[in-house]
């Protein structure tokens, strides 16, 4: 006699649905059926006797590139067991890092600001800053100019998540477009740690070059 009682019947198959034909704008994240190709670009950005920012895991697509702005904390430092889940912080009056890029033409793009509520010290979420152009013309619902096609003609850098753990956290950015050709700058601060701001330059083309190697994973209707 079996141990187990048979199971019960799996339910019928559903209809096979229709492809929805939907696809994100083209500005607003990388495309889910691509795999961006990674750029060999590691940069340490700042630090103190505490932590350090680090610029890492970018990635190259064909509408623009995603890299992590990482946090490090510094094994030699005793940790708090007491404390947050990463080095003791989380204040809701504590301000996060910021960063921002100067691009070879002159436009320039920054993301940082003031911690959420319950996130740990960490609130680019909250206040997103862009680089605004002077003159009159369309905005869409973000506040970013656009061409007639709802298509942001400044660039732009969107937080695109994060996580990590109580030696490492990365907050995961998205920046539409691509560079043009030639050098551009990575800014970073942290004012609420100490780490005062920083300039770091790094060649484009790093990331441009990358663009061939991009793999398409699903084939999607143009």
């Amino acid at each position: 006699m079996p141990f187990f009682e048979p199971l019960p019947p799996l339910p019928p198959e559903p209809e096979p649905q229709q492809s929805t034909g939907w696809v994100p704008p083209v500005w607003d994240r990388p495309s889910e059926a691509l795999l961006g190709a990674p750029v060999d670009v590691a940069i340490l950005l700042g630090r103190n006797e505490r932590v350090a920012i680090v610029l890492d895991t970018v990635r190259a697509y064909p509408n623009g590139f995603a890299f992590a702005l990482g946090l490090v904390r510094n094994p030699q430092v005793p940790r708090d067991p007491m404390g947050h889940p990463f080095m003791g912080m989380g204040h809701p009056r504590l301000r996060g890092p910021r960063v921002g890029f100067e691009f070879s033409n002159g436009t320039r793009v920054r993301v940082g600001g003031p911690s959420a509520p319950g996130f740990p010290g960490f609130g680019v979420a909250a206040q997103l800053l862009v680089a605004r152009g002077p003159g009159p013309g369309p905005r869409n619902p973000f506040g970013y100019l656009v061409d007639d096609d709802g298509v942001p003609i400044e660039p732009v850098l969107i937080p695109r998540g994060g996580g990590g753990s109580d030696d490492r956290y990365e907050m995961r950015f998205w920046c539409f477009p691509l560079p043009p050709p030639g050098p551009m700058t990575v800014f970073a601060e942290w004012f609420d740690e100490g780490i005062d701001e920083s300039a770091t330059p790094i060649d484009a083309g790093e990331i441009l070059a990358a663009v061939p190697r991009v793999v398409t994973v699903w084939e999607t209707e143009s």
